[in-house]
């Protein structure tokens, strides 16, 4: 009888129940369920960061870009302010076309590297803008990341 009873006694204690088992995973979804609108709200801050460090590394670029000579004679020709789009669904884009828009297209390139206007926003819908004045060659800030944010 006693050999009996640790043969069962043994074969118990191998792994665990099914209801250990399920009351794990019960805890386990509830620590998910509690968790998961304060990670979404970190992966939302994250994208509003990154937008920010682009848009501001964008202005300051650009601020650079229109003074140099060939860069600012060439949009002082514009007929037209210059603005700088940045959006979450398209490439970045640089209106209207002209000679003074080439020249600093060409300025940033240099600066940010080719693949500079396949940047886009990372919040879903955002949309952010830089004004270059093409008389007075002051560069402004349009809609910017924070001001669209909450």
């Amino acid at each position: 009888m006693k050999k009996m009873m640790k043969k069962m006694m043994k074969k118990s204690d191998k792994g665990f129940t099914l209801v250990e088992l399920i009351v794990v995973i019960l805890i386990m979804a509830i620590l998910a369920a509690a968790l998961a609108p304060q990670v979404m709200k970190w992966v939302g801050n994250s994208k509003k960061s990154t937008d920010v460090t682009t848009y501001e590394s964008m202005v300051s670029s650009v601020n650079l870009a229109v003074t140099k000579d060939t860069v600012a004679s060439a949009i002082k020709t514009q007929a037209a302010d210059i603005t700088i789009t940045i959006t979450s669904g398209a490439d970045i884009t640089i209106l209207p076309a002209g000679a003074g828009v080439t020249a600093l297209d060409t300025e940033l390139q240099s600066y940010l590297g080719t693949t500079y206007k396949t940047q886009r926003a990372k919040v879903s819908g955002g949309s952010y803008t830089i004004v270059i004045n093409a008389t007075t060659l002051i560069v402004s800030k349009g809609t910017t990341p924070t001001s669209t944010m909450d």
